[in-house]
């Protein structure tokens, strides 16, 4: 037997496992590529349905925050309390002034209320308190405090207070009964 006969059968053997492995290589990658795309798209997927999870999640927030708003029609009401607030603190309001406001959130409106009060420092001090923990949705927005013109006591001030307050609109649909029926509003 010749020596090249003799390596003849372990060529073939080398050459098949060359053979095998190229093969195996080739399918393995195809499947590591296959299993990285769907990974990808699983990630990509994973991703949009938490987005989409959280903007269902701020839908639902901002229609809870719509429902608790007082309706435009709540307006005297409101006024009501700011009065008696003030009242309750020894603070009589002499006048107040209202202004609306355009709004560009839809179904809301805006008004903005103005007054003065005078008074000891500790009671507007407590009745600025009371305002902004009222479940009303009131918004300061503009405080101006003096001392009292005129006032034999020093510890009296004189306050003026603008804020808004925001509403829901007589004619806007319930956000909840919307949510509820899509079909149909209000």
């Amino acid at each position: 037997m010749t020596p090249s006969a003799r390596y003849q059968p372990l060529l073939a053997v080398v050459f098949l496992v060359a053979a095998l492995w190229f093969i195996h290589a080739t399918l393995v990658s195809g499947q590591v590529d296959t299993r990285n795309a769907n990974t990808a798209a699983w990630d990509a997927a994973a991703a949009q349905k938490e987005t989409l999870r959280q903007m269902k999640a701020a839908d639902d927030d901002l229609a809870q925050f719509h429902a608790r708003l007082p309706k435009q029609t709540d307006l005297p009401k409101m006024v009501a309390f700011v009065s008696e607030t003030a009242e309750a603190h020894r603070l009589p309001i002499p006048s107040v002034t209202y202004d609306h406001e355009e709004v560009e959130a839809p179904g809301l409106t805006a008004v903005s209320i103005s007054f003065d009060v005078t008074g000891d420092y500790l009671d507007v001090r407590h009745f600025i308190n009371a305002l902004e923990r009222s479940d009303l949705f009131l918004v300061i927005q503009q405080l101006t405090l003096t001392a009292a013109n005129g006032e034999a006591d020093n510890d009296r001030v004189r306050l003026q207070i603008r804020m808004t307050a925001y509403m829901q609109k007589a004619d806007a649909p319930d956000r909840n009964r919307a949510k509820q029926n899509p079909g149909r509003i209000g």
